[in-house]
């Protein structure tokens, strides 16, 4: 059996070709897919979350093992729906924690594991996930040529961003959202965004992570994306160029 196994993940690793980014999130993959199947090894066999949560688990290598042998062009649809996945299986997870499946520290392990492994192919394949239907930002074309005008400007950004009330330009009108720097747990975080919305509807997440000063903006994409996949809000665009509004 364990030469069968040294036998795969040779000839896995040898599809990659070398690649050294590809070979860490496979591993780190099959890592989680090991700590999925441990974990879920202590729920009743008729428990339906048991068998859900590994049928998820199981199919994030697929997607790693195709990544090599897709065009680039094919790759944003990949990691999409390994994205998604993910996203199923901490949620389903989650329940799973809160129905006294799973202990609680073994769900923030896998959470956080999870939320390291997005986070990286994020990072590395964003020129894949670029939309070509994407608008260049205006931000491109403001160039200064005194150096002193633009210190003066950056000074007066973060005296203009220190103060109580956040300002929300919009094409319609000036508009005002509330400072959400103390709003601490998921729970209260996905209310606070839903006021939000309900106060601005259709904003992006320039305009929600100005409002949280003590929470990075992956954090904030994350919960976006979760409140899309259980239902709380559409979605409209692709990456930075995503636009949220309540259904």
């Amino acid at each position: 059996m364990d030469a069968q196994k040294d036998n795969l993940n040779i000839a896995s690793l040898s599809l990659f070709k070398s690649d050294n980014y590809l070979v860490f999130i496979y591993k780190k993959t099959q890592s989680l897919i090991n700590a999925i199947y441990m974990v879920t090894n202590l729920f009743p066999e008729a428990e339906p979350l048991k068998w859900g949560i590994r049928a998820k688990a199981v199919t994030l290598l697929e997607d790693i093992l195709s990544l090599p042998i897709k065009a680039f062009s094919e790759r944003k649809n990949i990691l999409r729906g390994f994205t998604a996945k993910v996203l199923e299986i901490v949620s389903l997870s989650e329940v799973s924690s809160n129905s006294a499946l799973m202990s609680s520290m073994n769900f923030k392990i896998l959470n956080r594991e999870f939320e390291n492994l997005i986070n990286m192919i994020e990072k590395h394949e964003e020129p894949y996930l670029m939309d070509s239907n994407f608008i260049l930002d205006e931000k491109l074309f403001k160039i200064s040529n005194d150096p002193r005008l633009s210190d003066n400007l950056n000074k007066r950004t973060n005296l203009d961003t220190k103060g109580q009330s956040l300002e929300l330009a919009r094409d319609k009108g000036q508009g005002h959202l509330k400072d959400m720097s103390q709003v601490k747990s998921r729970d209260n975080r996905q209310e606070a965004i839903l006021s939000l919305l309900r106060d601005k509807s259709d904003l992006n997440i320039k305009d929600i992570s100005s409002v949280f000063k003590d929470c990075s903006e992956k954090t904030l994409q994350r919960e976006l994306q979760r409140m899309v996949v259980e239902g709380r809000l559409k979605k409209a665009g692709e990456r930075r160029w995503s636009r949220y509004s309540l259904i």
